[in-house]
Parts: C-alpha cells; sequence; structure tokens
C-alpha cells in the first residue's frame, strides 16, 4: 500500500458488528469485501445494506463479484475473495465460528495483512494466531450488538 493506493479491507461476518464495521468502511469511501452467507448475499444484492448506529441511519449498495465499483461493498461468499489482498481484515463472526474462519482464511491473507477481532467475547487471539502465523493479530471486545 502506497500514499495513493487506498486501505484494502475485509470485514468477515455480516451481523450486527460486522454489517456496522463493513457499512461505515463503505459509508467512508474505502473499498470493502464483506464476507456473508449465501441467503444475506441475496439480500445485499436485492436492498444493499442498512446501517443504524450513532452516526444516523444509512444505505449502502452492495454488489456481487464482478461489478465492484467505487462505491458500496462487494458482497461476497468466499473467504479467499473476502481476505486476498486485505491490508486489514475484521474477524467478526461469532466466538463459535472463529475457528473453522481462521483455518478458511489461514491460505489467503497476506503475511503483511493486520487482522483486528472485534467480537463480543475474548480469548480468540492464540486461537487465530495458531492457524495465522504471518499477519499481526489484534483483540478488540465488542460490547454492541
Amino acid at each position: 500500500m502506497t500514499k495513493d493506493t487506498p486501505l484494502q479491507c475485509a470485514v468477515l461476518g455480516a451481523g450486527a458488528v460486522g454489517g456496522y464495521v463493513g457499512g461505515m468502511i463503505a459509508r467512508g469511501g474505502r473499498p470493502v469485501r464483506i464476507l456473508c452467507r449465501p441467503s444475506q448475499q441475496k439480500v445485499f444484492l436485492e436492498k444493499g445494506l442498512r446501517v443504524d448506529g450513532p452516526q444516523g441511519e444509512f444505505h449502502v449498495r452492495a454488489h456481487s463479484e464482478t461489478s465492484l465499483d467505487a462505491t458500496g461493498f462487494l458482497a461476497t461468499t468466499a473467504p479467499a475473495q473476502a481476505v486476498s489482498g486485505a491490508d486489514l481484515a475484521f474477524v467478526c463472526v461469532k466466538s463459535q465460528d472463529t475457528e473453522a474462519l481462521a483455518q478458511s482464511i489461514a491460505p489467503h491473507v497476506s503475511p503483511t495483512a493486520t487482522v483486528i477481532l472485534m467480537q463480543n467475547g475474548v480469548r480468540n487471539k492464540e486461537l487465530v494466531e495458531k492457524y495465522l502465523s504471518g499477519p499481526t493479530v489484534l483483540e478488540a471486545v465488542v460490547l454492541f450488538n
């Protein structure tokens, strides 16, 4: 990443936490890829993502894997597509899904990436580091949902 190259962001999980984080990144005009379930992807592609938070309510458009442009976000069900080339990856899945997610993204996360755990639970950092030996892994506790 250079000063002229936008920071590449991935949000892994599209629930309340991931939707908010991904929506805020997209609203800020940054490219973001959100890893979601197929049922969520269908809704996102049809209706977009509505975010209602302390900054007010807003809407961002979703794009399929083949039509990402400068606005909105890419909704994907493929872990490799979500994290490949990402500078920042925000892990926003439930704690019980953390290990499976870490295993699925491990071959695709850049060793120079920073992975930020944004979850309601704690003690997932060591679990993620077991699968991601290169990237920096940071942990935060999210108290909203």
